[in-house]
């Protein structure tokens, strides 16, 4: 029989052993600075690194301290490669696949084909790209999960893909259908997440949000409109992953009631152009269009550019946000159309700043990576 204590001890080492692993995430560290963070004795520290340099999960290293009179010190580090994560990322029509490291660190990314539609054939296609990339670059190194990112409402819970108009209605007889595919193939825990969630976790590791930003949002605008919150420097997802889904909001467009992603988003444009001009551009056509000065084009995209700077004043004025990330297509309307942005959320007196995403199509990956890692690495003990 386990005692209270006993569980205390077995849940306390636990705990000792995943926040070890977390900080060395970040940066390589002495026994010292490991004991004050944790605040417990070194002895205690010396356990469990001892622990964990068996598993091969941390390294250690000598370094020469040349203030205590040539004295050594011993850091440790985390083992980047005692394991692997997968990574699958899907947006708009685009597909990437990759491999991250334990720090959360992409050591492989490659774009695969533009495709119309996210169907059985095309998961499968990307499951053996995946398989081979494994085999041939990191056949001694042990998958240890399968992080998927796509765009849609994604029940944050059980993965559950509640809604995404860029899947197969194939899909729809079972909502964890893209879980069990990759479990099935690779044996290994796969988790589904949002693109634009994981996308913040990512603009905030390596992208625009600077490192002073507390709340941001981040909005995306490619073949649909999505948006992912950040308060206090956490992505805000709501009880089941559905907040910042903010394409649903009704706009006014000349006179008519809308949706915001009826309007500004690129299939939203599109539809326009076609019923009102009888002309059928396909969304790299618009943008092309647009930075060539094609008249229609260019003032009906600017007039775009000038609702969603309304609606994101209206959003910053509740929400007060201190920066809004623009990605997906959108960024290469380029500096007329973020500078129509701005000028109506200069609108409102709390100095909000749009910016386009620096990471493009990689936001995603990043976020995925180090969601991935820290998620796992909890897993192991």
């Amino acid at each position: 029989m386990v005692t209270e204590t006993g569980v205390d001890q077995t849940f306390a080492r636990k705990l000792n052993n995943q926040m070890i692993m977390q900080l060395l995430k970040k940066r390589d560290m002495t026994s010292k600075e490991l004991a004050d963070e944790l605040k417990i004795s070194t002895a205690a520290i010396s356990m469990i690194t001892s622990e964990l340099l068996k598993n091969n999960y941390i390294l250690k290293r000598t370094e020469k301290n040349v203030n205590k009179l040539g004295r050594s010190t011993l850091v440790f580090s985390l083992n980047p490669n005692f394991a692997c994560v997968g990574l699958v990322g899907l947006y708009d029509k685009k597909i990437r696949i990759g491999i991250s490291d334990m720090r959360g660190e992409i050591v492989y990314e490659h774009e695969m084909k533009e495709v119309n539609s996210f169907d059985n054939a095309t998961f499968l296609e990307i499951i053996i790209e995946l398989k081979d990339v494994l085999q041939q670059k990191f056949s001694n190194i042990k998958l240890l999960g399968i992080e998927v990112s796509i765009p849609g409402k994604i029940d944050k819970n059980n993965g559950e893909i509640i809604m995404s108009h860029q899947f197969n209605a194939a899909f729809n007889h079972d909502k964890e259908y893209i879980q069990k595919l990759f479990a099935k193939y690779f044996n290994v825990p796969v988790k589904v997440n949002n693109d634009l969630k994981l996308s913040a976790i990512g603009e905030m590791h390596k992208g625009n949000i600077g490192e002073d930003v507390e709340n941001a949002l981040l909005l995306h605008v490619g073949v649909g409109i999505g948006g992912a919150l950040i308060f206090n420097r956490k992505v805000y997802s709501g009880r089941r992953g559905f907040a910042g889904e903010i394409g649903m909001l009704s706009v006014l467009f000349n006179g008519v009631q809308y949706t915001f992603d009826g309007v500004c988003s690129l299939i939203g444009m599109k539809k326009y152009l076609q019923k009102k001009y009888n002309v059928d551009f396909s969304y790299k056509e618009i943008v092309q269009k647009y930075n060539e000065g094609d008249e229609i084009v260019h003032t009906h995209v600017n007039e775009t550019a000038k609702v969603m700077g309304k609606v994101l004043k209206d959003l910053t004025e509740f929400l007060e946000f201190d920066e809004v990330i623009i990605s997906g297509f959108a960024v290469d309307f380029g500096a007329e159309y973020l500078e129509i942005v701005q000028s109506e959320l200069d609108k409102s007196l709390n100095g909000t700043v749009a910016k386009y995403s620096a990471l493009k199509g990689h936001a995603s990956m990043i976020g995925a990576a180090q969601k991935a890692t820290e998620n796992l690495t909890a897993t192991l003990f």
